[in-house]
């Protein structure tokens, strides 16, 4: 570590990015020259290791670890599995800015993948609950919204049932911090013999985690053209981008990477749940978003995922102002494939909706106080861009399908009206997203409760 009298010097070192859909985090050790200030608290270990591409080590084979789960594995199980971290930690963020990085290298947990963003760009679940799944898992398919159980194992990460070794991430400098609640890195006592190894703070220490965001093995950054291969994310082994808040639960964060198990849960209970398929919720929302269903709004303003008192009986709702072609998206992703298909298995959609605003003005937007908000309801195929033959447009449904209560007004649309066999879409089986999209000129300002498949 540089003495506090000590002069600025150049410093190279490699760091490994993870790139969270649009973020990218530092998780253990891209590569970097620039220099550092005298407050650079890296750690420069005693050993010499042979270099090697990381990337390489990673993916010399992207066979399945026998550790995967599949669809014999016990309801409740422990699965063997890798974690490393994402989004900004004020401590550690000021370390690797004093090394020489570039402010802002770990990512932010907001604008994940899965959508849980609110419109002013705050959180509206807990830092702490935040994780990313990799798009190599076995039970990737609807993985948004879904809730695992994490705990720490003491000991080195694998890949593809291999110890990791120090020498396989080509350069080794944790940094000597302390995490937020104050506690130093515990080290490494098996430094000498090339294992990486980390520690545990407790591994009797069970945390729950809600996946918002996705891990890509090949990230395509549309800003650049670029497709940038992630290792980690990449197979060899089960692995998750916990947000930062979450990892130090478990171990110091100047690990990068912990060795952990995991298994999924009900997010309400805490029951575990099976792991192959992955448990994808009918109830699309209801005061939460459902396991298995992305939040996508677009061309929207004010968009509240969690909005209090505003939901059906002053419960939890989900509100939004929608421009004229702007909707909210609800995507179950990758869940076309069999054991999947949440489409495919009901028989209607069924939701309450109420008008948002507030003026008595007939012109101040699309949807007056009292009255059902004029939108178009459509089914498609996400990755495909796949349609069903009709859209539903709210303002024609009869009574037999809108049953008014107080400003509420429940709707209840059976799949076939979409007639999904005449358009692109083929079948209900391979429809995976349902969009409420406003089509007139004036905003939409709408609240939304209890969206389920039926």
């Amino acid at each position: 570590m540089a003495s506090p009298t000590a002069t600025a010097t150049a410093i190279s070192f490699l760091l490994l990015l993870s790139c969270c859909s649009n973020t990218c985090s530092v998780v253990a050790l891209s590569t970097s020259t620039a220099a550092a200030d005298a407050s650079c608290p890296e750690y420069l270990p005693t050993g010499k290791y042979r270099t090697t591409s990381f990337t390489d080590v990673l993916n010399t084979t992207k066979k399945v670890s026998p550790k995967r789960p599949n669809a014999n594995v016990p309801t409740g199980q422990w699965i063997p599995g890798r974690a490393t971290f994402y989004g900004t930690d004020p401590r550690i963020e000021s370390a690797h800015t004093a090394c020489g990085e570039p402010a802002g290298s770990f990512g932010v947990l907001a604008y994940g993948s899965c959508g849980y963003t609110n419109g002013d760009g705050s959180l509206p679940y807990p830092a702490d609950m935040y994780a990313a799944a990799a798009d190599t898992n076995v039970d990737y398919a609807g993985s948004c919204g879904r809730c695992y159980q994490v705990r720490c194992r003491t000991g080195s990460p694998e890949n593809n049932g291999r110890p990791l070794r120090i020498s396989d991430l080509q350069y080794y400098k944790p940094y000597q911090i302390k995490d937020n609640q104050g506690r130093d890195w515990p080290g490494n006592p098996f430094e000498t013999q090339d294992m990486f190894y980390t520690k545990c703070w407790d591994e009797q220490q069970v945390i729950t985690v809600r996946v918002a965001d996705s891990c890509p093995c090949n990230y395509f950054i549309k800003f650049t053209g670029e497709t940038r291969l992630q290792p980690w994310c990449c197979g060899g082994n089960n692995h998750f981008d916990l947000s930062v808040f979450a990892f130090q639960k478990l171990a110091h964060p100047s690990y990068g990477v912990m060795k952990m198990e995991y298994r999924p849960v009900n997010c309400k209970t805490g029951q575990p749940l099976k792991p192959v398929p992955g448990f994808i919720n009918t109830t699309i929302y209801d005061e939460v978003i459902g396991a298995g269903w992305t939040f996508q709004p677009y061309l929207a303003k004010n968009q509240n995922l969690l909005a209090r008192t505003q939901g059906v009986d002053k419960s939890t709702g989900m509100c939004a102002s929608l421009s004229k072609g702007g909707a909210i998206s609800f995507v179950c992703k990758r869940c076309t494939q069999a054991g999947y298909q949440p489409f495919g298995k009901a028989k209607s959609l069924r939701f309450w909706i109420r008008s948002d605003t507030k003026s008595s003005n007939p012109f101040a937007s699309s949807t007056p106080p009292g009255q059902l908000p004029p939108l178009k309801v459509f089914l498609m195929n996400h990755e495909k861009e796949l349609y069903c033959g009709q859209e539903i447009q709210l303002s024609d449904l009869g009574p037999n399908k809108v049953k008014k209560q107080g400003p509420w007004h429940r709707v209840d649309i059976p799949l076939v009206d979409w007639r999904c066999k005449d358009g692109s879409a083929g079948n209900r089986a391979n429809v995976n997203r349902v969009d409420f999209q406003n089509v007139r000129e004036r905003d939409a300002n709408i609240c939304m409760d209890r969206i389920r498949l039926v």
